[in-house]
């Protein structure tokens, strides 16, 4: 024990000196158009690492983009004609033809809701889900499905987050790019718009650990947005991955998962490290 309390300092320390946050705030796990899971450093809107989706049932790759979301405990992702899968982020594992790859679960091949475009947890058992231009709601324990509400004027959103203050979702159309919050009986109140977005369904949002906003534009550039204030900032541009149309905070880190952390930054550094890294798990 004392010998991984040891490494798992010499990690830590190791994620500090090279600038990504030991308690993971503002680390993300991005759902992409090209059925991957990419982790994301929102802080300076870098890739850390960005793997395939895995079917459980065939150990083979899933072909089929998620939106994804978590309700505290669990992540789950849903495909665009309302599949449901439980996703396993915690180790990559290796399909069939030797890819390595996350795990995902099929636990319902349908959820009675399709074109699915944006999802959140509003309790650790109710989904919210949007299709556009309507909000449904999803029971994970009895598995049932209703309509909550049209969104008013015609108002079409894509992603959506649960805040502290509100139900938020990113408007596509018309005016697109817009963070709206969301009222009772679909009722939208218009936030401050991000100039230079298309119409498109893969605007998403999330909150990162630290409490700040976050906006994916829906072609990989990353925003933080101030509710307040109404201003979006710049962090850069998602490079290497397909089109994010999803994201979600990694929850507080486990040990091994700061493990998997320190694994990426270390190959990074000297050879020193690298061997100290071995002894550490040897």
């Amino acid at each position: 024990m004392k010998k991984i309390l040891t490494c798992a300092a010499t990690v830590l320390t190791t994620l500090s000196a090279l600038g990504l946050n030991a308690n993971a705030d503002d680390i993300f796990y991005g759902s992409t158009n090209g059925s991957s899971i990419a982790l994301i450093d929102a802080s300076n809107a870098s890739v850390l690492s960005n793997f395939e989706l895995i079917n459980t049932q065939t150990n083979n790759a899933l072909g089929t983009s998620l939106r994804i979301t978590s309700n505290g405990t669990t992540i789950f992702g849903l495909s665009q004609s309302g599949a449901l899968y439980t996703l396993d982020l915690s180790h990559t594992v290796m399909d069939v033809n030797h890819t390595l790859g996350y795990d995902a679960t099929l636990q319902s091949s349908g959820i009675g809701v399709s074109n699915i475009v944006g999802l959140a947890f509003v309790s650790p058992t109710l989904l919210d889900v949007s299709t556009s231009s309507s909000l449904f709601q999803y029971n994970t324990t009895t598995h049932s499905s209703s309509l909550l509400f049209n969104f008013a004027n015609n108002t079409m959103i894509a992603g959506i987050a649960e805040t502290p203050s509100a139900l938020l979702g990113m408007q596509y159309s018309p005016s697109p790019g817009g963070v709206d919050q969301i009222g009772a009986g679909g009722a939208i109140t218009q936030g401050g718009r991000l100039q230079g977005v298309t119409q498109t369904a893969f605007l998403s949002l999330a909150m990162g650990q630290s409490g700040a906003l976050y906006v994916s534009d829906g072609n990989n550039g990353l925003f933080t947005y101030n509710l307040t204030t109404e201003v979006y900032h710049p962090l850069g541009t998602l490079n290497g991955i397909s089109v994010v149309n999803s994201f979600v905070a990694v929850p507080e880190p486990s040990l091994f998962v700061m493990f998997g952390l320190g694994v990426l930054a270390l190959t990074r550094s000297v050879d020193l490290r690298r061997r100290w890294l071995v002894r550490c798990f040897a």
